[in-house]
């Protein structure tokens, strides 16, 4: 954590007298690995992969559980879950 970063949550701390927030970290797609999953199988099987996107899969998520995440974000949950290495 650099200094400056530090500073700035004791200044906010200082004038709210509230902590700051705290994201919520990699734990979130956890619970929809059940889709990550039968999506990454989709992949595999399909004729053409590139039309499964992970763009795709996100907007996939947002449409059925009205969640929102980025691409980058569902790209680390496929790679600790080891689901990534199927997309090659």
């Amino acid at each position: 954590m650099h200094v400056s970063h530090l500073l700035g949550c004791l200044a906010r701390y200082r004038d709210n007298g509230t902590p700051p927030r705290k994201r919520k970290k990699n734990a979130e797609l956890d619970q929809y690995m059940g889709h990550l999953h039968m999506f990454t199988m989709r992949r595999v099987e399909a004729g053409n992969p590139r039309r499964l996107s992970l763009q795709k899969l996100a907007d996939e998520i947002e449409e059925e559980h009205g969640r929102r995440f980025h691409r980058s974000a569902v790209m680390r949950a496929l790679i600790r879950h080891n689901l990534y290495e199927l997309w090659g």
